[in-house]
């Protein structure tokens, strides 16, 4: 079974005595068995070792038909012990510690540490009657982290983020080119988060209109959100009138992420499905185009 490497991250990887250099457009080609070092040319991330064809915690996995797609998405990392922000509650203390950093939670009788992203600024730390939050930036989102007092809830989002004394309100960014988001809403009980709200809606309050060259993924990201009404709009005419919701969820089924792949000059994208394994599965289809639209999709040889 071939083996493409990726890396998010710059890299020297050393294959059997020999070096090269890793990085997302240059994949390292290996075969199951060798043993693969990887040293990360950041200072802040750890070299690691593993067996090409075995699954580590470093490494994410799709598998295709007559090869994997192998990406290194989480490089160890030099812990740096300190304190960022912390702040006394009335059960003890929280704050975000360290490099990667987490979010810390400490009473007389119990310790809780949550992970959190490493990109986060401006970091804000307040308390309710039953709740403690983190509020930050994320880039151009806000995040929150939320955790309950009674029993140790943890709740992280990325988008519009607000709470209250009662209710936490978001709407998560689901990164998709014609600005997909998420409404939720949670009630904050004396007994913990209970979801009161969640529905579909457009960070824009309208789909953002997408250039002619990425009509492909914007048609998979509507299909994924099931915004079927949106996808119909970058297929010819005489397709869509053949399709109707159930078309489009017997023939592409339930996928996670989209990845564009270049083979012999023609448009494939794999629909990458996540297992809770490692490989995830990958369903590989092909698109032919005129006039900015979609004409046809057909499974790949």
């Amino acid at each position: 079974m071939k083996i493409l490497l990726f890396s998010r991250e710059r890299a020297e990887v050393v294959v059997d005595g020999k070096s090269a250099m890793l990085n997302f457009s240059n994949p390292l080609v290996l075969q199951s068995g060798q043993v693969v070092k990887v040293f990360p040319l950041a200072e802040n991330l750890l070299p690691f070792c593993f067996v090409a064809g075995e699954n580590h915690k470093c490494l994410k996995t799709v598998a295709f038909r007559d090869y994997h797609l192998v990406e290194i998405t989480n490089f160890p990392r030099v812990f740096v012990g300190r304190c960022f922000v912390q702040k006394n509650f009335s059960g003890g203390t929280f704050g975000v510690v360290g490099s990667p950093f987490v979010f810390n939670v400490s009473t007389k009788s119990q310790s809780f540490v949550f992970n959190l992203p490493d990109d986060l600024s401006a970091v804000e730390l307040h308390e309710t009657k039953n709740a403690l939050f983190v509020r930050a930036n994320q880039g151009q989102n806000s995040f929150l982290a939320a955790f309950h007092k009674a029993n140790g809830q943890f709740l992280d989002f990325c988008g519009n983020v607000d709470f209250s004394e009662s209710k936490i309100s978001v709407v998560a960014n689901k990164n998709t080119l014609a600005g997909h988001g998420q409404m939720i809403e949670y009630s904050i009980t004396p007994a913990g988060f209970e979801k009161i709200t969640q529905e579909p809606v457009y960070l824009q309050r309208q789909p953002k209109a997408v250039p002619p060259f990425l009509t492909h993924i914007a048609f998979f990201e509507a299909v994924r959100e099931k915004d079927y009404f949106l996808a119909k709009t970058y297929l010819a005419d005489d397709l869509a009138q053949k399709l109707s919701a159930q078309h489009f969820h017997e023939f592409f089924g339930e996928f996670d992420s989209i990845k564009v792949l270049s083979v012999n000059n023609q448009t494939r994208l794999a629909l990458i499905k996540e297992n809770g394994q490692n490989p995830a599965t990958a369903t590989v289809f092909e698109l032919d185009f005129a006039e900015s639209k979609i004409t046809d999709i057909r499974p790949a040889d």
